[in-house]
């Protein structure tokens, strides 16, 4: 996707979404140059990056797995 996207807008792009939950997150992070550029709708693990995390989307069952994930990750 990264080279594609460099080719058609060398100069960046203004900001990206996230629809796919594919793993683009680093590559888009680059092409805006900011993570606060970075929308996703289903990469809910993704917090951590700094980019933003939309869960209005995403079914009551995948707000719980994401929560669970990010506690267990965090815990000591």
């Amino acid at each position: 996707m990264y080279d594609r996207v460099r080719t058609i807008a060398p100069q960046g792009v203004d900001a990206a979404l996230d629809a796919s939950g594919r793993g683009e997150i680093p590559d888009s992070i680059e092409l805006v140059g900011s993570p606060a550029r970075v929308l996703t709708l289903v990469a809910c693990d993704a917090a951590d990056t700094g980019i933003q995390v939309l869960l209005r989307t995403v079914r009551p069952r995948r707000i719980l797995l994401c929560a669970r994930r990010h506690v267990r990750r965090a815990a000591p």
